[in-house]
């Protein structure tokens, strides 16, 4: 039976309603309706309380899954994929049967690990904060940032989200170009349609920042 488990602890974090797991969302659902596998799980973490309010048709289950907020990362990886093998070994589904999806494996404090029977996938966005030190290094936990880096070297086959990134997979980590995939964004057609806003005025000329303040991405 052809199955998908998706590690859905981005829909616990802080990216949730952010373009993250918007479009985390927006695939997981394309995904449940356009796919051939027989069954799709998501899984979150039992220990988030957040709201886990993202409406696609898959099944869904709560494992004892710790962050990095619970002490050493390399600890809690051990002590992750020894509960997402437990469950992989629970649904007794061969590992060239099994495709397992990493949405998010460097938002934090989400300490996201691969099980070892299966066929593991990853969307990876960006190398910026690697490639741009200076400008990062004090505005997140740089340590446990490199230390996500492990996935990405464990991954079979890394889903990247433009060319760019592909490049930036092979120039600068040396990852071989037959386990990169450029998705070029993956453009899903969402649902429902957007509505214009009422009361709103546009001047002639503005700055259109649809990612913030941050120069690099505008």
């Amino acid at each position: 039976m052809k199955t998908l488990v998706i590690d859905g602890q981005v829909f616990q974090s802080i990216a949730r309603h952010r373009g993250m797991g918007r479009y985390s969302e927006y695939l997981v659902d394309a995904i449940t309706r356009q796919s051939d596998y027989d069954q799709v799980y998501v899984v979150y973490s039992a220990n988030n309380r957040a709201a886990t309010d993202i409406n696609v048709e898959a099944k869904t289950t709560f494992l004892d899954l710790k962050d990095a907020n619970d002490g050493d990362i390399e600890v809690i990886e051990g002590h992750n994929k020894n509960v997402v093998n437990d469950f992989i070994k629970s649904l007794d589904v061969p590992a060239k049967d099994l495709d397992y999806l990493l949405l998010a494996a460097f938002q934090e404090p989400i300490v996201s690990v691969f099980p070892d029977n299966s066929k593991k996938h990853m969307i990876f966005y960006d190398l910026i904060p690697y490639l741009y030190p200076e400008q990062y290094m004090d505005k997140m936990p740089f340590d446990k940032y490199l230390r996500h880096f492990r996935q990405v070297f464990e991954a079979d086959k890394l889903l990247a989200i433009s060319h760019t990134a592909a490049d930036e997979l092979a120039v600068f980590l040396g990852i071989p170009r037959n386990k990169v995939v450029a998705i070029d964004g993956a453009p899903i057609r969402s649902a429902a349609k957007p509505r214009k806003p009422t009361g709103v005025t546009v001047p002639k000329r503005y700055i259109l920042m649809p990612t913030g303040d941050d120069p690099r991405k505008n």
